[in-house]
């Protein structure tokens, strides 16, 4: 009880109390506690706003079967099975999936199949600065 203005409290229960609210507090002392910890979800919120902004391009989804990006020095990075965006008006191009980092001579074999007999492969390899090789043969017409 309390006599006299002094003020006691159940040493147990306050250890208890403590232990209890140790790091749940949001801000100063005067506010409420949590009741739980908050899971932010980062990587949906991410694909979410990406969605909306190919929204408002109008970009529409195409059907690809592979995409490969060459880049001057030779490399070349492969989407297959990936999913591709695009709105022409704006020249944007969305390609979204797993991309696999090759070379060009990894991938000559694969182009020559779908390009066939027309297809330049010295324009190619001179866009690309590839050095001749001895192990890709010459197309025969």
């Amino acid at each position: 009880s309390n006599t006299g203005g002094e003020f006691r409290l159940n040493q147990k229960r306050l250890a208890k109390l403590r232990q209890n609210t140790g790091n749940v507090r949001t801000g100063g002392s005067g506010t409420q506690r949590r009741k739980r910890k908050a899971v932010r979800k980062n990587a949906s919120a991410d694909d979410k706003k990406l969605q909306l902004i190919l929204k408002k391009n109008n970009c529409n989804p195409i059907q690809v079967d592979e995409v490969n990006i060459m880049f001057d020095d030779g490399r070349v990075t492969q989407f297959k099975n990936c999913k591709v965006q695009l709105s022409m008006n704006s020249n944007l191009y969305a390609v979204s999936g797993n991309p696999k980092e090759k070379t060009l001579n990894d991938i000559l074999p694969d182009l020559l199949g779908q390009y066939g007999t027309d297809f330049d492969l010295n324009a190619l390899k001179a866009q690309a600065g590839v050095e001749e090789d001895d192990d890709i043969p010459d197309l025969m017409n």
